[in-house]
């Protein structure tokens, strides 16, 4: 049968992620180039950019060197929401 406790010290626990994304939204400008710092698609590693960006109450700017699909993807972070009229496209499904 469980045992019920009166409290427990839970160890803190770091989320492993591949990309050190303290240094990469530190509000500087960063080249990332596919293959050498990431091997996903550029679409994937901004996704991902901008959900750790919401997470740190801010949005990156982003540009695609290449294609979504593969090149390099530059990134800077930028504290706070993004401005008004800035927000992605949805896409129409067909």
């Amino acid at each position: 049968m469980p045992e019920e406790l009166e409290s427990y010290e839970f160890p803190e626990r770091r989320r492993y992620t591949k990309y050190d994304w303290d240094l990469l939204l530190n509000g500087k400008i960063w080249r990332m180039h596919q293959n050498v710092d990431f091997t996903c698609k550029p679409n994937s590693l901004d996704n991902n950019a901008r959900t750790q960006a919401g997470m740190r109450d801010g949005h990156i700017r982003a540009n695609f060197e290449g294609s979504k699909q593969s090149g390099d993807l530059v990134i800077q972070f930028v504290p706070g929401p993004a401005p008004d009229g800035v927000t992605r496209k949805k896409r129409e499904k067909s």
